[in-house]
């Protein structure tokens, strides 16, 4: 009897320690569980914060390009405008100044012919035998003018 007593005791005592050690292995797994999801978890966080970035990377320099683009654009239009309006203003000086130079020439022109209208009416007064001279400087003037401006 008493072995059968020692016997039972001993058996207690292994389902004793027995459920302890499924309690001891139960918590062991449970922190060991919890620490490779926080591990995997933590791993998955990151590559999608990688793959966000990369995302958000790869949108902003396709819209950093887009805005080169519009802006290169835009730059050229207005320099295209201001090369026109430059020219514009040239051409305009220009014809200006030849209005006023062939304005000069044919006052000057005029009182050349006056000049030697005059002067050939005193000689007529004087021999009859020298002919009148008239200057056609404007005529002249304007076609070799417009064969120089080509």
């Amino acid at each position: 009897m008493k072995e059968h007593l020692e016997h039972r005791l001993e058996k207690d005592r292994d389902d004793v320690r027995s459920k302890a050690a499924m309690v001891i292995r139960a918590h062991v797994l449970t922190f060991s569980a919890r620490k490779h999801f926080r591990r995997v978890r933590s791993s998955v966080v990151a590559l999608q914060k990688h793959f966000r970035k990369h995302l958000q990377r790869r949108r902003f320099v396709k819209r950093r390009a887009a805005a080169l683009v519009l802006q290169r654009h835009r730059r050229g239009q207005v320099a295209r405008t201001r090369v026109r309006k430059l020219r514009g203003e040239k051409q305009k000086r220009e014809e200006e100044e030849k209005k006023k130079e062939e304005r000069e020439k044919k006052k000057t022109a005029g009182e050349g012919e006056r000049e030697d209208v005059s002067e050939g009416a005193e000689k007529a007064d004087d021999s009859a035998s020298t002919p009148v001279r008239l200057l056609f400087l404007p005529c002249l003037q304007k076609h070799s003018s417009s064969s120089h401006n080509l």
